[in-house]
């Protein structure tokens, strides 16, 4: 399966970039998603700007009762933002069915006047939900 959709955020895409590229930013973003605990492994930003990331985050699960096995969901995510060619590619790797279960994709981001127009492409073996801030 892969779902594909856009967002439009208030912003540039200069500023948008600026902001994912921030650590404070991820966790706070994280944060206001629900999440419990993020723990940020690695936050690496080389010459060109790039940013790659190891982040473990912990969730209440959304699982229905009778099939998980815990109330919280925990999976690694891994990021590389990309300002030069404006994209951001991502895998989520859960803690526990990991070989059944597979989320990742590719955000580009393109200026649509003062605006930053947000193209989302994930190619899922599930559904998704869309993790995008209203606003950076």
């Amino acid at each position: 399966m892969k779902v594909t959709y856009e967002h439009t955020i208030p912003a540039t895409v200069d500023k948008v970039l600026e902001a994912y590229g921030q650590e404070e930013f991820y966790v706070a973003r994280q944060k206001g998603m629900g999440a419990l605990t993020v723990e940020v492994l690695k936050w690496e930003i080389d010459a060109t700007g790039a940013v790659r990331s190891e982040v473990r985050v912990s969730e209440p699960s959304k699982q229905p009762s009778f099939v998980r096995k815990s109330d919280v969901d925990t999976y690694m995510d891994h990021g590389l933002l990309d300002p030069a060619q404006r994209t951001l590619s991502w895998k989520v790797i859960p803690s526990q069915g990991a070989d059944k279960f597979k989320l990742q994709g590719k955000v580009e981001f393109h200026p649509d006047g003062d605006l930053s127009l947000i193209h989302i492409s994930e190619p899922t073996r599930q559904p998704a939900t869309s993790r995008m801030p209203s606003s950076a």
